[in-house]
């Protein structure tokens, strides 16, 4: 039996949430009573594990797709998995050359130009320079920066970097290519030609893994997948299996906010207060709906409670489409709205987007709440859906082939002109 492309044994990471006081209440002032010489993390529990104990090996050929929601522990997964960061436990086998674009301009030197930062990203693979050279047009081309190789990629936009980085890594011939959400930046015809490649990858018998939330790429490009909650392996199965599994607890909680208090949070929220404890879309009668009709506002409520007070309090909101795509995001702060909650009051705010021509389909909710320092205090990913049910598409509406996330209104005129005389 042929060796494994990689192998993760017992990997666990742990990080630091914060620089914080030693002391912070009076259970620290007890513990550093009892513990004088006792580390910062024994006292407070500043550390937390990105990762615990997670396990699997991949075979040559295959592509992974790993899921998850925000602070699950995936993009500290391919960190480590491509060497920026070392693990805290366990142990990771990597047999062959490793390409990975975890972000935009991964790898690159700002003051080279695109042409240098090429060879110097070969030269770090190992790769001799004639070998680049066979490469060189092929990487440039996918990229589409012809006119821009000998600039200096400081000069790039994100969009340039992105496609660079991505071709750099894809063509260089690693045995394994490690691809982080950043395709969700590029355009429609980069992500297809940037499937089709790892889909070459793969083909060549190299090991490709992929983070996504866009659900459907999973399914469509993955012949295998991994399910990340809170730094834990989940599942380890057929990507059908994990995404069904992975959107499971979702479906029964959106819409029930009976449980929202007792929901965990991400690891990246840094405090226990204050709880979002509702969220609702509201109707023209104020009452709760989940269904909505072309054009008509968009009234949210949430409810905001905290057992200590918190202030400057900045209110966020999301739209999402079912494959992770912000159609819009509102927050309280860009019109100077900063709250306060009390322990003995609920804090209930409102906002209304006054018309968001969405199209028929499903999209959900996500609700953030930040202080000034824009710290994450709180966040339900996606803990809410509704339904936009538009008229059926007839003469006056396009038909389902050629509508995108959004309906838009237009004036079209036209007319005859006689054609001049030849």
């Amino acid at each position: 039996m042929s060796q494994y492309a990689i192998e993760v044994i017992g990997l666990s990471k742990r990080f630091k949430r914060g620089e914080m006081s030693r002391i912070q209440n009076l259970g620290d002032i007890v513990r550093a009573i009892r513990k004088p010489f006792a580390k910062h993390d024994e006292l407070n529990g500043s550390y937390f594990w990105a990762l615990n104990d997670v396990s699997f090996a991949l075979e040559q050929g295959e592509i992974l797709g790993i899921v998850g929601r925000n602070g699950a522990g995936k993009s500290t997964l391919l960190k480590v998995l491509s060497r920026i960061i070392a693990p805290t436990k366990g142990k990771v086998i990597m047999r062959g050359r490793v390409g990975a674009l975890l972000e935009v301009g991964t790898g690159f030197h700002d003051e080279l130009t695109g042409r240098e930062n090429v060879y110097l990203n070969g030269a770090i693979l190992g790769l001799k320079r004639h070998q680049i050279d066979r490469l060189f047009d092929e990487i440039v081309d996918f990229a589409g920066v012809e006119a821009f190789i000998d600039m200096p990629i400081k000069h790039y936009s994100s969009g340039m970097r992105l496609r660079l980085g991505f071709a750099v890594a894809a063509h260089l011939n690693p045995e394994i290519l490690i691809i982080d959400e950043v395709l969700a930046v590029g355009d429609d015809e980069f992500r297809r030609k940037s499937m089709g490649k790892m889909q070459d990858v793969a083909k060549d018998g190299r090991t490709v893994i992929f983070v996504s939330h866009a659900m459907r790429t999973v399914q469509q490009l993955c012949t295998r997948a991994l399910y990340l909650e809170n730094g834990v392996l989940m599942l380890d199965d057929t990507p059908q299996l994990v995404v069904d599994t992975y959107m499971k607890p979702w479906e029964t909680l959106r819409n029930d906010t009976s449980s929202l208090v007792t929901l965990p949070r991400p690891s990246d929220v840094v405090s226990d207060m204050p709880r979002i404890v509702d969220i609702c879309l509201l109707d023209e009668t104020d009452e709760p709906t989940t269904t909505l009709k072309l054009g008509e506002p968009l009234r949210f409520r949430v409810l905001v409670e905290s057992t200590r007070p918190m202030t400057d309090l900045d209110m966020i909101i999301r739209i999402e489409t079912t494959d992770h795509i912000a159609i819009t995001t509102i927050r309280s702060s860009h019109y100077q709205q900063w709250y306060t909650v009390m322990p003995h009051q609920s804090l209930i705010v409102r906002a209304t987007i006054d018309a968001l021509y969405l199209e028929n389909g499903q999209y959900y909710i996500t609700v953030l709440i930040r202080d000034k320092q824009l710290a994450l205090l709180d966040y339900l990913p996606r803990i809410h859906s509704f339904t936009v049910n538009n008229m059926p598409y007839s003469l006056h509406a396009p038909p389902p082939a050629i509508v995108g996330l959004v309906t838009t209104f237009s004036q079209w005129f036209g007319q005859h002109k006689e054609k001049a005389n030849v």
